[in-house]
């Protein structure tokens, strides 16, 4: 890589890490601009990307789908279509990931105009002097009695025991429950707990069947602590992807927002059921599901999603199911979303609150942000992206177009 190749990789970086002044900024997007069918740039980047895709999928940091997606990106370029129009900033996006250690792959689909790179106006320092972390495991745990608690600062090993049912905190921060001798059906107490995750919260919990759940940002799941009769039954708000424990004598069923429910034996899915979302969605990954609305019941097959809104069930086929557990992954996976629409889940995630100033900025989104980021490096990605602006006061994210 020449010096002039180094130098503005170093910019980038010093831009990501809110270390850029203004003049410097400017001169890199100049540069980038400039620059949109830098061959050489992009060739040397292609051989580093191929250098490391073998660790990377050995390390399970980025799947093989988004892994893939991005080679063949930087392979093709600088010419991409989208819809039909030459994308003139692949050397920008190029150049973030590669600066971020591949953490990022994001595209612009232009919407009424092609866009352009906007120089930095405002010191980064004042933008994004108060940066905000990435959430992470927080969670409540609600006993039977009604007592709380804080899963995130409770030690490891047992946290309390309900009825025969041991709660325990394991190493790696997840809850575990595990049951003692078979509770008989005719006597036993039925007993409820509830977890909480809250605005910047995820957990994962093994219920007592060995079915695993995964709850995402302001999230609950409500279940009991023993499983008793014929069925196990479960009830969710939010996010949560289940891989549940095959089981054919008791079916189990997930209640969504005290309406909808899935049934199954033994299966993998996933279910986003946000309040401040229009559509309750169903994947299936593995196995078979009946989702079941207003007395409408539809059997999903894997690869199917089921999307309910304003009380009416419609199926899509061939979905991208890895975009739909995405958020398990540990990335935001956006595919052709308006800003609103990325700002309702960066809101769940770093428990901010999200203000437009003016008219909502034009554009929708394609590509995959870790969601280990701070916000300051996924707003500026949108930034470089497209003719968008964005400034933190406090909890608060501003969002104003820079087209005038």
């Amino acid at each position: 890589m020449s010096k002039e190749e180094l130098f503005y990789k170093e910019l980038l970086s010093k831009y990501l890490d809110n270390t850029c002044t203004p003049s410097e900024a400017d001169g890199l997007f100049s540069y980038l601009e400039k620059n949109s069918s830098n061959k050489v740039l992009l060739q040397s980047l292609n051989e580093e990307y191929k250098n490391l895709s073998t660790g990377l999928q050995a390390r399970g940091d980025y799947s093989n789908r988004v892994l893939s997606s991005l080679l063949k990106s930087i392979d093709t370029a600088p010419v991409v279509q989208m819809q039909r129009r030459r994308w003139p900033h692949m050397v920008a996006a190029a150049a973030i990931i590669f600066v971020v250690g591949i953490s990022s792959y994001f595209l612009f689909k232009p919407a009424s105009s092609p866009g352009k790179l906007v120089a930095i106006q405002k010191d980064n320092s004042q933008r994004f002097k108060n940066d905000i972390k990435p959430g992470g495991d927080k969670a409540i745990l609600v006993l039977a009695n009604g007592q709380s608690i804080v899963l995130d600062s409770a030690g490891n090993g047992m946290v309390s025991q309900q009825g025969s049912t041991k709660i325990l905190k394991l190493n790696n921060g997840q809850l575990s429950y595990t049951t003692g001798d078979t509770p008989n059906s005719g006597a036993a107490e039925i007993l409820y707990n509830s977890i909480v995750t809250p605005h910047g919260g995820q957990y994962q919990v093994t219920l007592p069947d060995g079915t695993m759940v995964w709850l995402n940002a302001s999230s609950s799941l409500r279940f009991p602590t023993a499983f008793i009769g014929k069925e196990r039954k479960v009830e969710i708000t939010g996010e949560a992807y289940f891989e549940v424990a095959k089981n054919t004598a008791m079916p189990f069923i997930v209640i969504i927002n005290k309406g909808a429910a899935v049934e199954v034996l033994g299966t993998h899915f996933n279910v986003m059921a946000y309040g401040d979302e229009k559509t309750i969605k169903t994947t299936l990954l593995e196995g078979a599901i009946n989702l079941k609305n207003e007395g409408v019941v539809q059997r999903l097959k894997p690869g199917q999603q089921a999307q309910i809104t304003q009380g009416k069930m419609n199926v899509i086929n061939d979905v991208d199911v890895e975009r739909a557990i995405a958020w398990k992954n540990g990335l935001f996976d956006f595919n052709d979303d308006a800003v609103p629409d990325i700002m309702r889940q960066l809101s769940r995630w770093y428990d901010i609150d999200v203000e437009y100033e003016g008219k909502v900025p034009d554009g929708h989104y394609v590509g995959s942000v870790r969601r280990k980021s701070n916000i300051s490096a996924v707003v500026k990605m949108l930034e470089l992206a497209g003719d968008i602006r964005f400034e933190l006061q406090g909890k608060k994210l501003i969002v104003k177009s820079s087209v005038k």
